[in-house]
């Protein structure tokens, strides 16, 4: 048996790291740097 508890905390750190790439991608087209991106979070 998979435990729920861990599954869905799986899915959750897919989600989040899925989130940061979209956030960073976002951060490069407007033509900031990711250190300053980094800096806001």
């Amino acid at each position: 048996m998979v435990d729920k508890g861990h599954f869905y905390t799986s899915i959750h750190t897919v989600i989040h790291i899925l989130n940061n790439s979209m956030y960073e991608m976002w951060m490069k087209n407007k033509g900031l740097p990711l250190k300053s991106a980094a800096g806001l979070l």
